[in-house]
């Protein structure tokens, strides 16, 4: 499963710099039954002009139900509630309309 290979990734590069610490992968989970429904976090920590990038991805079967939107929102104010990110910037294709909206909706990226 991609999230295995995530989780594994990202424990290696905390081995070698704890700084990344909450700048990698973290699970989108249901709260109503604890199921993993995605994962979402940043391609690294923020750079020296204090800018990071985010993706996300949901299983098919809880896409176009506002959580990408919602986790999206959540980790964008962590970051800037962090105190070391002043811009966060994200890239998605051109014909993935769902993805496209939920950067819409998120006001860092208007």
């Amino acid at each position: 499963m991609i999230w295995d290979l995530n989780i594994e990734m990202y424990l290696e590069q905390l081995k070698r710099d704890s700084s990344v610490k909450g700048w990698g992968v973290w699970f989108v989970i249901l709260r109503e039954n604890n199921q993993v429904i995605g994962d979402i976090g940043f391609k690294g920590k923020p750079n020296d002009r204090k800018t990071v990038e985010i993706g996300y991805g949901i299983i098919p079967a809880a896409q176009n139900k506002g959580f990408a939107t919602e986790a999206v929102q959540g980790l964008i104010d962590w970051a800037f509630s962090s105190g070391q990110v002043e811009k966060v910037i994200a890239e998605c294709l051109e014909d993935n309309v769902a993805s496209i909206r939920v950067l819409e909706l998120e006001k860092p990226f208007k």
